[in-house]
């Protein structure tokens, strides 16, 4: 990247920030490490959030662990039409069984473009780490197994645990219509 390239370097800034409030603001999302000044790579942590997982055998099971992916961010994120951009920009490091991830691959689905906020990028993985985005084509999937395994077993990913990516505010106000009674 040049260092004359504000808008890139504004980019970059702007996601560095609303990054941390991200992480601030979640108990199953972190970033680990940051790479560059402004950062224009993160390994991020996804935890709590229960996934399948295939073994060497086949067996197909529940699993909690922890998850990694990276977000990398190119020189020429803003101004591509690389219809592939997805493949370049993020990659999984944990196991996972499901349609659109191949290990280190993962698919976002076709709302992905160049230019879109990296906390957004974060959510969009989210929504594929908590199967709430998956083809069902097999012809399209990362994972063609995986793909055919969830579609004849549509109830499996029903029950898993989904913790939301923000914590909810709590915060209560209250609103006295007329004149306050006292208490006795």
């Amino acid at each position: 990247m040049s260092e004359n390239d504000f808008v890139l370097n504004g980019f970059l800034e702007h996601g560095s920030a609303r990054m941390n409030e991200l992480a601030e603001n979640s108990d199953t999302f972190g970033v680990v490490d940051r790479i560059g000044i402004p950062p224009r790579a993160y390994l991020c942590r996804f935890e709590g959030l229960e996934h399948l997982v295939k073994d060497e055998y086949g067996i197909v099971s529940r699993s909690m662990d922890t998850l990694f992916a990276e977000i990398r961010i190119p020189n020429d994120y803003l101004r591509t039409t690389d219809p592939n951009l997805g493949m370049r920009v993020v990659g999984i490091g944990s196991p996972i069984f499901h349609p659109n991830v191949r290990t280190p691959l993962i698919c976002l689905g076709s709302a992905f473009r160049g230019g879109t906020c990296i906390h957004e990028i974060v959510r969009m993985v989210y929504e594929v780490l908590t199967y709430q985005v998956m083809t069902a084509d097999e012809g399209n999937a990362l994972d063609s197994v995986a793909c055919r395994y969830l579609r004849d077993n549509p109830g499996i990913c029903a029950n898993l645990h989904r913790p939301p990516l923000r914590r909810r505010a709590h915060i209560l106000k209250a609103v006295v219509h007329g004149k306050d009674k006292e208490q006795s």
